[in-house]
């Protein structure tokens, strides 16, 4: 039995994001600031990037959960989220270089304890050159 298997274009790092035309604060579009590697905190926000909170989005924990629960659990977040900024009066939400910086070192070290960095697929090698 012979299996082809043709994947053109698909991004499940990223998705369709890079695609839109996003800009933070310092001018930038989404995919120029993820060109050199994705940042985010707990896959919801961005650092430049504030009041955007995605679901389902890069470095989040969906991959490793039941997909209609964590949406629903993320979706429950982000209400909670923008009530407590409502009750409080605030109108910004913004993740610091520093949270970025920490939750992407900490989904590296996760990653690293596992036998992902040791198979020979092409977005190992593409990583690594």
């Amino acid at each position: 039995m012979l299996v082809s298997v043709l994947a053109t274009g698909f991004d499940a790092s990223t998705g369709g994001l890079t695609q839109i035309d996003i800009r933070g604060l310092s001018g930038r579009t989404l995919r120029d600031t993820w060109s050199t590697g994705v940042q985010t905190y707990l896959g919801f926000g961005i650092p430049d990037f504030p009041n955007l909170l995605m679901l389902y989005g890069p470095q989040s924990p969906t991959a490793f959960c039941n997909g209609p629960t964590c949406a629903e659990l993320q979706g429950d977040w982000v209400v909670d989220c923008l009530s407590y900024l409502r009750a409080n009066d605030l109108t910004r939400i913004e993740v610091t270089q520093a949270a970025g910086e920490s939750w992407t070192q900490h989904m590296a070290d996760l990653a690293a304890g596992t036998l992902l960095s040791l198979a020979e697929s092409c977005a190992v090698r593409l990583a690594r050159s």
